[in-house]
């Protein structure tokens, strides 16, 4: 292109400004057919008879909710147990005695 820019042949510059609009023209024909979606339809042989669900993370969220749930329970008996063994540890239940030192005479 700059050869023939530096020719100043008028009838050669306009050949090659056609010539580079048609490739323009192309690259965007081709990015728009490129640019369209294009749908693809697998059919399936055989269908499922159960309900199908191609997730299977699915069936571990209830697992894990019912461990979770477990272990939490298990924490608050535990934490209601040291409560309940610390609350009998303050009470003091050594007996009461009048003792006086000059007693031991």
């Amino acid at each position: 292109a700059e050869d023939v820019l530096g020719s100043r042949d008028q009838k050669k510059i306009d050949e090659m400004t056609k010539e580079l609009e048609d490739l323009i023209d192309q690259i965007n024909k081709d990015a728009e057919e490129n640019a369209q979606v294009k749908e693809v339809v697998k059919e399936v042989e055989v269908l499922p008879d159960k309900p199908y669900c191609n997730i299977h993370i699915h069936k571990v969220w209830p697992i894990l909710f019912f461990i979770s749930l477990g272990i939490n329970v298990i924490l608050i008996g535990l934490i209601i147990a040291f409560f309940a063994k610390r609350k009998k540890n303050e009470k003091d239940d050594t007996p009461v005695v009048d003792y006086d030192i000059g007693d031991d005479d």
